[in-house]
């Protein structure tokens, strides 16, 4: 496991429309795209899930081959999952809410 990254942004339907990274990134890579809720700048949105949990799926996981998956969520929190980590890494920015 662990040849890409994905960065999701999740729709006002549910649905969840990405891009793939390859090779994969790491954390302190991927750090200054989630604090911006941004994609790297040559990886175009090609992919869709239908829902959160099916982004999030084993099965997207393995077909993928993925390290992290961002998810950038509709109310302004970000979701990541490392595939070697049980849990969720989330990240609220300070100001959300105060705009």
């Amino acid at each position: 496991m662990g040849g890409q990254t994905t960065f999701g942004y999740e729709q006002d339907d549910g649905r969840v429309l990405y891009a793939i990274t390859f090779p994969a990134m790491m954390f302190d890579e991927i750090r200054g795209y989630i604090i911006d809720r941004s994609i790297p700048s040559n990886t175009p949105i090609t992919e869709e899930a239908l829902t959160i949990n099916d982004y999030f799926s084993k099965e997207r996981d393995e077909d993928e081959d993925t390290v992290w998956r961002v998810l950038y969520r509709f109310d302004g929190t970000t979701l990541c999952r490392v595939w070697s980590m049980p849990g969720d890494i989330v990240y609220t920015p300070t100001n959300l809410g105060t705009q």
